[in-house]
């Protein structure tokens, strides 16, 4: 499907060391995501509004869109239609505000609330996948839903090597 499954995953080739400003993300249940308009930051190294892509790594808070209202917005605008023929409920986050948007570049990065009952610091809610412009009124960004993968993330990560 077009703009479902957006997102892939990495084996690195020797153990990551943890210090104070590398530490391990979390990754939510259907139960942990958020209500709407709670605020979530969004990073990467996309185009910026000069539109030039960022030799810093960039963030914004952006809030959470209500999932209702992300689905009208899909079938309102043709190109998202084609993107999400069978909805975007339970698949797609949507978040960002006129102005507080990912852009062009920013794909694959997180879609992230901070965390302080435990050892993660932050929980990933979604991966950066696509939009119409970048920070545009009333056009949020689209997230893949972190939860709608776990299974299948936890079947990769937790399988024993050959």
């Amino acid at each position: 499907m077009l703009g479902y499954h957006d997102l892939a995953l990495a084996r690195l080739d020797r153990e990551v060391r943890l210090r104070s400003i590398i530490q391990p993300a979390c990754l939510p249940t259907d139960e942990d995501i958020p209500p709407p308009h709670t605020k979530a930051t969004v990073a990467g190294w996309g185009t910026t509004r000069e539109g030039k892509a960022s030799p810093v790594l960039q963030k914004v808070r952006v809030p959470l869109m209500d999932p209702s209202k992300c689905e009208k917005l899909v079938k309102r605008y043709r190109l998202l239609k084609a993107l999400y023929p069978r909805g975007v409920t339970g698949r797609i986050l949507c978040a960002g505000a006129e102005e507080k948007d990912s852009c062009k570049g920013d794909s694959g990065g997180p879609l992230m609330i901070r965390r302080a009952h435990d050892s993660c610091q932050y929980e990933v809610l979604g991966i950066v996948s696509a939009g119409l412009g970048c920070g545009l009124p009333d056009i949020p960004g689209f997230y893949t839903e972190i939860p709608a993968y776990l299974d299948w993330i936890e079947g990769i990560v937790w399988e024993r090597d050959p």
